[in-house]
């Protein structure tokens, strides 16, 4: 299917969405100028009007191995994520053939995007193949990607039955080492990136003035709304938390957020010059607070006067984490 749109591509694998989904795709209907499509179950309830819904029982064969024996993170955590995280690109892959899309752009379900009717024609024009977030030499995170050659997904779904390959065990090692190996992966700027308007295109690197932009791997979205509040034991959930792959500093900025106008850009105090925020990955998952355009604004004000704000009490959670820490610290005592 060729179309002259956006098509940005959700993907959920299991049987219910979490509570924050809804309003994660609501705000990228505002924000990403694209026309979404939304893979899921039909045991998934959900009640967002105006997109395009595909169900994976009406498409999709799962394969019978995504790991071989010896790769792969723990299968049993967080309720699969980590295998999850790796299939949705057989699902993608999948839902392009049945369908007959040509290109799209894909995004986790955690992550606000903007503006892909104006990125897609700067990507297009660079070449074809999968285009990803690279945030350093080993990994690349696919927050938003744009896969504009089917062949690129498949390069990702055989990557084990290719013969000689690069060990990896998750989503982001696969796309880290593709990127290194096969001329049909392209890697994305982040923040990192920002200062080095012309990069070379050794190793098929999109520079930031390709782009006109950078995207979020996972570190602008952490600084400016913080990790994930269930799986850390802190009673105070606060922003500017820095990612370990960060190389950049972000008080050397500026940043404007503006949902209702789709607008989210940083500007660099040293040249003035402004670059835009292709997405930001939401760890905290804090939607409703970030659709509230009051408080928006007072979060981003406060950080870009170089201070920090308190997101959420996380009372449940701490509570909750630390009764598990001191259970299990009470039992290697008991039977050590």
């Amino acid at each position: 299917m060729s179309t002259n749109k956006a098509i940005l591509v959700y993907v959920w694998i299991g049987k219910k969405l979490p509570k924050w989904s809804h309003r994660a795709i609501e705000i990228s209907k505002k924000t990403s100028k694209a026309e979404i499509h939304f893979i899921l179950s039909r045991q998934c309830k959900i009640k967002v009007t105006g997109i395009n819904y595909h169900y994976l029982e009406d498409f999709y064969k799962e394969p019978s191995q995504i790991f071989p024996n010896g790769y792969g993170l723990n299968k049993n955590f967080s309720n699969g994520f980590w295998l999850k995280t790796t299939e949705r690109f057989f699902v993608l892959e999948q839902f392009m053939e049945k369908y007959g899309f040509s290109e799209i752009f894909h995004a986790e379900l955690d992550n606000i995007v903007f503006n892909l009717k104006e990125l897609r024609p700067k990507l297009n024009n660079i070449g074809e193949g999968c285009f990803v977030p690279r945030d350093s030499e080993e990994r690349a995170v696919a927050s938003l990607v744009f896969i504009n050659k089917i062949d690129a997904l498949r390069a990702i779904t055989h990557y084990f039955s290719q013969g000689d390959y690069l060990a990896a065990h998750n989503d982001m090692q696969i796309l880290g080492n593709l990127i290194l190996t096969n001329d049909l992966f392209f890697p994305l700027p982040t923040e990192s990136n920002a200062h080095m308007s012309n990069i070379s295109s050794r190793n098929r690197m999109v520079s930031v003035k390709q782009a006109n932009g950078v995207f979020d791997a996972a570190a602008i979205g952490q600084f400016l709304f913080s990790y994930d509040p269930n799986v850390v034991a802190n009673l105070l959930i606060k922003n500017r938390f820095l990612n370990e792959k960060l190389k950049f500093d972000f008080d050397t900025v500026t940043f404007t957020i503006n949902i209702r106008n789709s607008i989210a850009n940083f500007t660099l105090k040293d040249s003035n010059h402004k670059l835009n925020i292709y997405n930001i990955h939401v760890h905290s998952k804090l939607f409703n607070l970030i659709d509230n355009a009051e408080k928006l604004e007072k979060i981003v004000n406060t950080i870009n006067k170089g201070g920090s704000s308190v997101l959420k009490i996380n009372i449940f959670n701490f509570v909750l984490l630390n009764i598990r820490s001191l259970i299990g610290r009470f039992y290697r005592k008991l039977f050590h």
